[in-house]
């Protein structure tokens, strides 16, 4: 997990947000959390984890927890 941080700020700049919007369309109250993840590098709690996935359902929990695949789900074309 030492890169999700980078990941973390691609999910960001991906939707077009900044940290403090991020932070608000993940449920949290303030910032801070998300400010310490993609600055200091900090790994993101299990609870911010899901937070994540939960609200941006297309984003693949491989690829964010671990980096491997591709950044957003496949959908079938069926």
């Amino acid at each position: 997990m030492s890169d999700i941080h980078k990941r973390v700020m691609k999910v960001i700049n991906y939707y077009g947000l900044n940290v403090n919007n991020f932070s608000k369309e993940i449920g949290l109250n303030n910032n801070v959390t998300i400010d310490r993840i993609v600055k200091a590098k900090s790994a993101p709690s299990h609870a911010v984890i899901t937070r994540i996935l939960t609200r941006f359902k297309d984003i693949d929990a491989n690829w964010l927890i671990q980096g491997k695949g591709a950044m957003e789900i496949k959908k079938n074309d069926a």
